[in-house]
């Protein structure tokens, strides 16, 4: 969409090298982006006027649609076409990043001192983390023997 009234007063680069977007307004031109959108393009602000660089890189998947939880003291699941130590699913599951109630996997040893979790995206490469938080809550009952 062009805008005959800003044409050439608003410029959006991105620089391969730092994956950081810079936006450049003249003459009275502002920016306003929603806040996914600043989130998407790594801007603190929602509104830029003159010259400025995302403080965070760009990051196109922010909206992750799709993520897996792997752990290393879980039993493996098939996800795909692949059997991995996932934390949640079942052989022909589709796997949910939507967690309502806790859901208990076999663990595959009897004790432990550290656990390790990896968060993947569906390309199988891992999720960046540059900015915000992640809370991961582990819950362990002793299996029911019926």
């Amino acid at each position: 969409m062009l805008l005959p009234s800003h044409e050439g007063k608003i410029s959006f680069k991105f620089n391969a090298n730092s994956k950081r977007v810079k936006i450049k307004t003249e003459k009275k031109s502002k920016v306003v982006l929603e806040e996914g959108l600043s989130d998407l393009l790594g801007f603190h602000t929602h509104v830029v006027e003159g010259v400025a660089e995302s403080s965070f890189v760009a990051e196109p998947q922010a909206a992750f649609p799709v993520f897996y939880v792997y752990s290393d003291i879980v039993q493996p699941v098939v996800a795909g076409h692949v059997e991995a130590p996932l934390l949640r699913g079942k052989d022909g599951d589709v796997v949910s990043a939507h967690y309502d109630r806790p859901h208990y996997v076999p663990v595959t040893r009897q004790s432990f001192q550290t656990t390790e979790i990896e968060l993947r995206l569906n390309s199988g490469a891992l999720v960046p983390f540059e900015r915000g938080k992640l809370i991961i809550v582990l819950h362990f009952r002793m299996r029911q023997i019926l």
